[in-house]
């Protein structure tokens, strides 16, 4: 079964139970009435006032520029500031350098790091990714300018763990958020029902799935849930920042094919790490 057809039937099925939890106070509730024209409307206007621009990642698809750190990377190349070192793990053994992201190189501004130049995430592959602790399971470094940045870590080519990649940034898209991310936003009788075409089958869903295959990376827009939402307040308090998804060519794996999403708290700052699966 392909991604896009078990998203689907995953947001019939959440569509079916989750809405009558979520409406009724965890009592399952039918009806035979089905949501009027202005209903739908209104929850077709909803859905595209909920609408983020997301960017894609591809690993590698070009040529690289092996001596070229100052760009954004898979698996090494880092840069970090004088004096800086690489972060020690849970393990007790140095990080990995899994994503660093050069942010003029794609054409939005991404929630929680809109100030920054650059961001490093390290990841502790012997730590405990499925409940991440900051410091000891992943590391976020962020800077605002790239003056003065010095190489921090493997280069090209030069772990035995992961392999380094150049990310080839995609042109930005809206994404839609999950159906668990946004069920409390349409009438009840639209979340009653059981049609689903007007969320899980559009062309935005249909253009999502297909940048996923191939693209592992995402900045922005909406995590794209696995198992059910995972904010852990609301998403007022939080600003989701990126998405790495399981990739047999970057050498990664979540779980079962599963992903891990860094977010960044508002008011403190603090990083957030949290990992779905099948």
């Amino acid at each position: 079964m392909n991604d896009l057809k078990l998203a689907q039937l995953q947001s019939s099925w959440a569509k079916h139970l989750y809405a009558r939890l979520l409406h009724f106070g965890g009592h399952i509730r039918e009806t035979d009435v089905p949501p009027s024209p202005m209903e739908a409307r209104k929850a077709d206007i909803a859905l595209q006032c909920a609408l983020r621009p997301a960017v894609f990642g591809e690993l590698g698809g070009f040529r690289p520029e092996e001596t070229n750190r100052h760009t954004s990377w898979w698996g090494g190349c880092f840069l970090g500031a004088p004096g800086e070192s690489i972060p020690i793990g849970r393990s007790g053994k140095p990080m990995h350098p899994l994503l660093q992201v050069r942010t003029d190189e794609i054409d939005i501004l991404v929630p929680g790091i809109e100030n920054y130049a650059l961001l490093t995430l390290w990841i502790d592959l012997d730590g405990n990714l499925f409940e991440p602790v900051a410091g000891m399971d992943f590391s976020v470094f962020t800077h605002q300018t790239l003056e003065d940045l010095v190489p921090l870590g493997v280069g090209y080519r030069e772990s035995e763990i992961l392999p380094t990649f150049p990310i080839c940034w995609q042109k930005a898209v809206d994404q839609q958020p999950s159906w668990q991310d946004f069920a409390f936003k349409v009438p009840s009788r639209v979340a009653w029902s059981d049609t689903s075409e007007w969320f899980g089958n559009n062309p935005i869903v249909r253009r999502d799935y297909e940048l996923k295959s191939s693209c592992p990376v995402k900045l922005g827009g909406w995590p794209t849930w696995i198992q059910g939402s995972q904010w852990e307040t609301t998403e007022d308090d939080e600003d989701f920042v990126l998405q790495v998804d399981t990739t047999p060519k970057g050498r990664v794996g979540f779980g079962d094919s599963g992903s891990i999403y860094l977010f960044r708290q508002k008011r403190s700052g603090n990083w957030l790490l949290r990992c779905d699966f099948f």
